[in-house]
Formats: structure tokens, C-alpha cells, sequence
């Protein structure tokens, strides 16, 4: 009689193990084949030397042009032009109000060490005649309005902030974004990538919801149909 009390133990607690299985499934990277480290550096600037951050994270914040980018995007070149020429104007086929411009209509570039508010204003309605300006701005305002309190970013890009680095087994939403914690500046960056699902890769779903939702009920409908016949053998043992 010991027997079947022994083997009824022994699926109750594999069954428990298999409704569990929410908790460690992302942890052993078993839906995501793929696997990430990241790296913080806090990012400081004074008017002496400029901006100041880890060489090794390319790229701070898109919301500011040409703010820690290795390589010239238009939208820097454009600010740049704007800056040394004092103004550029352009002529375009729309009317009416003009907004600020580039790929996430930033508000804020930084050229030469300092940073401006870009402006852009229609001259003259008939022609479409728009004029691009700069305008210097306080470092800590054009910060400030880029970064994103530490309170409302991803678990893995304030882990890394806290600790240094961070592990995943997905590419982090919010990596190379300024972060705001305390009155100082941080961007996490990727430094290491190792990547065995190309397919996952080159589609950008690194992080396969579909695979981990299927693995997750699946252990638990297992999960559950061991603690149930467990139990049932239990009960019938002690008749």
C-alpha cells in the first residue's frame, strides 16, 4: 500500500513543478532562443566638455538629434547645416501650420557641445516658404523633456541601471533611450547578442509570444491532470 501513496507524492509535486512553469520558463530561455546582455553608463554633460557617456553605447536618444549617434543621420546634417548657416528655408507643397521635424519630430538637437530647440516657421503662406532655426537651450531642459522616469521603464532596463547589466533572452524595448532616475541620466545599451533563431532574428520577434504561450498551458494542463490523478491516488489509498 506504500507503493501507490509513494507514486501519488511524486505526481502531485511534478504536477505543482509543471503549474509553476510560468515562473522559470523565461528565465531558462526556453520560448526565446535567443540571448541578450545589456550595460548602463550614466550619460552627464557640463559646458567645458559636453555631453560625457560609455563610447560603447552608439546612440542616446532619438528624441534629441545628434545626440551620441557614431555615424551622421540626415537629421543631424541637417541641424548642422541649419547651425552654421544660422537658417535654412526650404520651400514645400503644404500650408499651414509647421511642427517640428525629423523621424520622431524631435524638439531638442544637440550640435557643437550644446544643445537647441529646433523651430521651424512658415514665412510665406503663398510659396510655402518654411524657415528652420536653432535656438540654444538649457541642457537639463532638452534632458529632461528626452528621458523617461526610471518608475516607467522595462523590468530589464532598470535592472541593468541598478546593477550595471542585464540579461534576456528578447531585444529590450527602451534600450538607448535617455532614463531619469533621481536627477541623473542613464542609457542602457546592448553589448553582447547571441542569436541561434535567425528566422526570430531577422524578423524582429525575438521574443516569441505565441511559442511561450503554447508551452505555458501546455505545462499547465499537464500540471494540472498530475495533481489531480496524484491526489486521487492519495485518497484512494487511505480507504
Amino acid at each position: 500500500m506504500d507503493l501507490p501513496v509513494s507514486r501519488s507524492t511524486l505526481k502531485i509535486a511534478l504536477g505543482v513543478l509543471l503549474l509553476l512553469n510560468p515562473l522559470y520558463i523565461d528565465a531558462f530561455g526556453v520560448a526565446h532562443p535567443n540571448s541578450y546582455r545589456y550595460e548602463a553608463t550614466e550619460v552627464t554633460y557640463n559646458q567645458s566638455d559636453g555631453i560625457d557617456y560609455d563610447i560603447h553605447a552608439r546612440g542616446i536618444d532619438s528624441d534629441i538629434a545628434c545626440l551620441g549617434n557614431p555615424l551622421p543621420s540626415r537629421s543631424c546634417t541637417l541641424e548642422y547645416a541649419i547651425y552654421q548657416r544660422g537658417n535654412l528655408t526650404a520651400n514645400v507643397s503644404w500650408a499651414g501650420h509647421v511642427e517640428n521635424y525629423g523621424p520622431n519630430s524631435y524638439q531638442y538637437a544637440y550640435v557643437d557641445g550644446s544643445f537647441y530647440e529646433v523651430e521651424s516657421e512658415e514665412v510665406a503662406y503663398d510659396t510655402g516658404t518654411v524657415r528652420l532655426t536653432l535656438n540654444r537651450a538649457p541642457a537639463r531642459r532638452a534632458m529632461r523633456y528626452a528621458s523617461t522616469p526610471i518608475s516607467r521603464v522595462s523590468h530589464p532596463v532598470r535592472r541593468a541601471i541598478e546593477t550595471g547589466s542585464a540579461k534576456t533572452h528578447y531585444a529590450v524595448d527602451g534600450a538607448n533611450e535617455l532614463v531619469r532616475k533621481n536627477g541623473d541620466y542613464y542609457v542602457v545599451y546592448r553589448v553582447e547578442a547571441h542569436i541561434t533563431d535567425n528566422e526570430a532574428y531577422e524578423r524582429g520577434e525575438e521574443r516569441d509570444s505565441s511559442r511561450e504561450t503554447g508551452l505555458t498551458l501546455l505545462g499547465i494542463g499537464v500540471g494540472l491532470g498530475f495533481v489531480l490523478s496524484g491526489q486521487r491516488e492519495r485518497v484512494e489509498a487511505e480507504k
